[in-house]
């Protein structure tokens, strides 16, 4: 248990009786003390002093055993974390060196390939050169068969094509000489034409006049006959109003 006073307090300064009394209430077990005045309370006071001292080295004895428990316990959690580390430092060197040699030999094995694959693709590059050789030669006997038949069919062409000319000029002056004909035909149909839309539009233009002077002559007819059926109605009106006037 922890001490109510500290070690530097009892030995500097004396302990009065009513703090011996204060403290005996607490429950702690101290020898008996006197009750009496005088000397008595200072035998108090020197007997509790010495109990606490007592206390107090008790109390020291067991703090130090704790504390030398605590350096062992340290001690021992070092010696655990030194181990552990090392163990630690030689598992990762185990794997840094298991690591190293796995990727040398992936490297051997990718260098193994790289060569493999290099030699099969100059073997292949080798039989493209040949397939290439063979190709140029057949493609420049082959170009050479293409351009005498080239210059055959130029001069096929060519023959067709003159002929072809000579026939063109011989439908274009057909085509001429049919243009002029029916071209004089045009001329003579729009010439007839011609005259007979004047014929025709004179003759629609006298018979225009002779409707206009008809509806003229209906017009003045109606108007006269209009005039004269007003008067008649006007003198019946006033017959009417004058034998209105004499009944």
């Amino acid at each position: 248990s922890s001490s109510f006073i500290d070690d530097d307090v009892v030995d500097d300064a004396p302990i009065s009786p009513s703090i011996v009394r204060n403290i005996a209430n607490t429950g702690f077990d101290f020898p008996a003390l006197g009750t009496g005045g005088g000397n008595n309370d200072v035998d108090d006071a020197n007997a509790f002093e010495e109990v606490m001292r007592e206390r107090n080295r008790i109390r020291k004895e067991r703090e130090e055993y704790h504390v030398a428990e605590l350096k062992v316990q340290i001690q021992q959690l070092e010696q655990g974390i030194t181990a552990e580390t090392k163990r630690r430092l030689d598992t990762t060197t185990a794997i840094d060196n298991e690591a190293r040699r796995m990727v040398k030999e992936m490297e051997d094995r990718l260098q193994k390939q790289l060569q493999e694959d290099n030699e099969r693709i100059r073997s292949r590059l080798e039989v493209m050169e040949s397939r290439l050789d063979q190709l140029e030669e057949r493609w420049k006997s082959d170009s050479a068969l293409h351009v005498e038949a080239v210059q055959k069919q130029a001069a096929t062409f060519k023959d067709s094509l003159e002929d072809l000319q000579q026939q063109q000029d011989i439908e274009r002056k057909a085509r001429i000489r049919r243009e002029g004909r029916l071209l004089q035909q045009v001329e003579s149909y729009a010439k007839e034409f011609e005259e007979r839309w004047s014929n025709e539009r004179e003759e629609r233009i006298e018979q225009v006049c002779k409707l206009e002077q008809q509806l003229q002559l209906q017009h003045q007819s109606r108007s006269s006959e209009q005039e004269a059926f007003q008067n008649r109605v006007e003198h019946e009106l006033k017959a009417l109003q004058q034998d209105l006037v004499d009944e």
